[in-house]
């Protein structure tokens, strides 16, 4: 049986037994994007920082086969994986002759070749890929011959864990031109209009056009168009056609990589780019393993983005696998207005979002020569950033959390972001409203202390609603009655909506319907139970842009009440203004929370300092022990790294907590049952051949601890002692590490600790001395 078909089946069956995304195994992935013509002192620091993925970029072609295969050889001998990608979006100069495959814009205009690139190119502001229409069917052959030949040269040097098909799918960064007015493509769409609409009749009506038949029909130009219906249905089929390719390269994708997870990575959220770019989330990973996104936080982006979209990265994959597969690492030359360390305040803060929200994986990109770089071999704050986070995340064994669905989730509606886009003179001139609309309104729920998935009204037409409580629908103002029949019954069988003006007033082709809400829907809006409530007016932006520091949260808190819902996390909204805050729990009943200041247009994220925090929890007496887990800091001429116990008490139904932090970030670990955690504190310098460090174990699991301490340096065993922790308890041991006395800038101690009787180990942050 093909993969494709296995790996659904295998999802069926997990979904009808309640296992898929609650109890199947998870993997943690930390990788990065890595230039092969590094140094190998920075392949080193891939094993130091705690690496374990590296993403093989533009691979699917004999030009780089060579160098990959080797590559994943020797990651695999430091016991680095690889993540493949076949790079459909941009060929080797073998495909330069293919040109009835070009993509053609609205004016008729397509590319041209690009040798110094080796690319097809679409100036002005057009890159170098996808350099090929996705409706053309021929070039596929060309790419299964190439992606089979490299597969078959690199997959059996490596580990593969993953691979990615094409790269950020859509069309260009552009607003001067729209794509793809190909041959094929048109053709395609004339096809897909006359299953879509029956007949010409129907299709002028919903139009406000006078065809003579579906062979007359040309697709809308550049906007503003003249008829919102035609551009509307032009970029959807656009959209299904793009997916029909994806899905096509997944396929293949697992018939010569069986076994290997499939994914894509999309650009990012759902954005005002949407009806250019067309990157479109929850079509494009249909046909993926894994769902992937990119997030790129720039000086543009609010604090709500990385938490926002994560949401909908969770809010896609219903349980499926979600990694982030590219992300910023915050180098100079993107930030030029923020020092060093506070750019490795962003990183830290970046990473530990991401992870809160339910991440399986996070690639940086990445260990590389270019504007986005983390190193190229120097150790620096971001590298330490890095460091910190992936050794907590091992220390807690970070695969066994799971981040629990939301009963809430907001419907975005791709079409308003179409529609918006149709009309406009100026690009971007309705589309950044609506988007911030969005993000506001996120925004104002996780303030209010609810986690939120993000999610698509298509998956609520497929049944998705039936997983949440409540949903808010911003701006959905496009309705069909297959929708409403959804929301019906949700509502009937206790929903709550909340819904935002204008509220479906037109058909899925912009016309106006009468009554609105139309299809059936004003029923809903009042009735006995709250089951419906319509706002007076959009708030989200406002929020988002006015401090966040209105009643919106409130007045969400309170209508959600009314349906039996409250808070998962309640911070005191005085001592938490631009933090976000999330939580995950392991099979155990340990709960890792997460708080992490958040950037705002390219600004250094809020210091998380006091916070006042309630963690509604079923049995909160079930907590034994509470710790926050602190990155390496530099007290006088002493360095500490791991974790520090932390006060709290039962309050009602609840955890109460008083935080104090003075970083972009504050993980705090409540244990009911939870594995050893090491804590080491060492002096900064040294002189002479012999150094002393502190370990300090505590132990919040059930069952006594009884194990050896190893401490290693320059890659050897350096030093051991034996340790026994009672349960609930701690023990301090200090350890003799001979330095060998030679004069070094940076000496790396690691401390591991290895139980009795097998079991898993458990390694400390490393922490760096200087010997004088």
């Amino acid at each position: 049986m093909p993969h494709h078909r296995r790996s659904a089946i295998l999802s069926l069956l997990l979904v009808a037994i309640g296992l898929h995304g609650a109890e199947a195994p998870r993997q943690f992935i930390f990788g990065t994007d890595f230039d092969p013509a590094l140094p190998p002192a920075a392949r080193d620091l891939l094993q130091e920082v705690g690496i374990d993925c590296v993403r093989l970029t533009g691979g699917g072609y004999s030009w780089a086969a060579g160098t990959h295969r080797d590559l994943a050889a020797d990651l695999a001998k430091r016991g680095i994986g690889v993540y493949l990608q076949l790079g459909s979006h941009y060929p080797s100069a073998d495909y330069f002759p293919r040109r009835d495959a070009w993509l053609v814009d609205q004016d008729g205009k397509t590319g041209v070749e690009d040798r110094t690139s080796w690319a097809i190119q679409y100036p002005p502001n057009g890159g170098g890929w996808p350099q090929y229409s996705y409706a053309n069917l021929s070039i596929r052959e060309q790419f299964t011959r190439d992606f089979t030949a490299y597969v078959k040269q690199v997959a059996p040097a490596g580990r593969p864990l993953g691979v990615i098909v094409h790269n950020e799918p859509g069309y260009f960064w552009s607003t001067d031109r729209v794509f793809d007015y190909g041959p094929e493509m048109v053709s395609g769409f004339r096809t897909w209009l006359g299953q879509r609409h029956g007949d010409i009749a129907t299709l002028n009506q919903r139009w406000g056009t006078t065809f003579a038949d579906f062979a007359a029909v040309t697709p809308p130009g550049h906007p503003p168009v003249a008829h919102l219906g035609a551009w509307l249905d032009w970029r959807r089929f656009q959209v299904e056609t793009i997916a029909g390719f994806l899905a096509w390269e997944s396929r293949l994708a697992g018939r010569i990589l069986p076994g290997v997870p499939r994914t894509t990575n999309l650009d990012g959220p759902l954005n005002h780019w949407f009806a250019y770019r067309l990157a479109d989330i929850q079509s494009y990973s249909a046909a993926m393993d894994t769902v992937g996104i990119d997030i790129y936080p720039t000086k543009w982006s609010d604090r709500a983005l990385i938490p926002y979209a994560m949401d909908q990265l969770q809010g896609t994959a219903q349980g499926r696998p979600a990694q982030v597969i590219e992300t910023d690492v915050f180098c100079a030359k993107q930030w030029p207005g923020l020092d060093e360390e506070a750019r490795a305040g962003l990183l830290r803060a970046e990473l530990w979002t991401m992870v809160g929200h339910g991440a399986d994986g996070i690639l940086l990109w990445g260990f590389r020569r270019d504007e986005f770089s983390l190193t190229v071999g120097e150790f620096n704050p971001r590298v330490l950033a890095s460091r910190d986070v992936a050794h907590h995340w091992r220390m807690l064994d970070l695969s066994q959390y799971r981040r629990a669905r939301p009963a809430v989730a907001i419907a975005v509606d791709t079409d308003a972001y179409l529609l918006h886009a149709g009309r406009e003179a100026k690009p971007h001139a309705e589309t950044v409203t609506l988007d911030a609309e969005v993000h506001g309104l996120h925004a104002a729920l996780t303030d209010a202390g609810f986690a939120v998935d993000v999610i698509d009204v298509r998956q609520l037409r497929a049944g998705t609603a039936g997983a949440y409580r409540a949903i808010l629908l911003p701006l959905s103002s496009q309705m069909d009655q297959e929708l409403a029949d959804a929301l019906k019954r949700f509502t009937t069988a206790g929903g709550l909506l909340l819904a935002e003006p204008p509220f479906a007033d037109t058909d899925r082709w912009g016309n106006p319907v009468a009554g609105a809400p139309g299809y059936g829907l004003t029923g809903l809006v009042g009735t006995a139970g709250g089951r419906m409530e319509v706002f007076a007016e959009a708030a989200g932006a406002a929020y988002l842009h006015g401090g966040r520091r209105d009643g919106l949260p409130d007045r969400l808190r309170t209508l959600l009440a009314g349906a039996g819902l409250k808070p998962t996390l309640d911070c005191a909204p005085e001592t938490a203004v631009g933090i976000d805050v999330s939580q995950l729990t392991d099979g155990r009943g340990n709960h890792l929370l997460v708080l992490a200041g958040q950037g705002d247009h390219g600004k250094p994220p809020t210091t998380v300092g006091t916070v006042d925090l309630h963690v509604p929890l079923a049995d909160p007496t079930t907590i034994r022990a509470a710790f926050t887990l602190r990155p390496t800091q530099i007290v006088g001429d002493r360095v500490q790294a791991g974790v520090e116990p932390l006060p709290f008490q039962v309050d009602g139904d609840a955890i109460h907590l008083t935080l104090t932090g003075n970083g972009t970030t504050l993980p705090v670990l409540l244990a009911h049952d939870a594995g050893p955690l090491l804590d080491i504190d060492a002096p900064t310098n040294v002189s002479g051949a012999q150094i002393a460090i502190t370990v300090r174990c505590y132990n919040p699991g059930a069952v006594a601890v009884q194990g050896t301490l190893m401490a290693h340096l320059r890659g050897a065993t350096a030093g051991s002692t034996p340790i026994a922790v009672p349960a609930y308890g701690n023990s301090t041991v200090t350890m003799d590490i001979p330095t060998g006395g030679s004069a070094a800038e940076r000496l790396t101690i690691r401390v591991e600790l290895t139980p009795d009787g097998g079991g898993r180990a458990v390694t400390a942050l490393p922490v760096d001395i200087a010997v004088r």
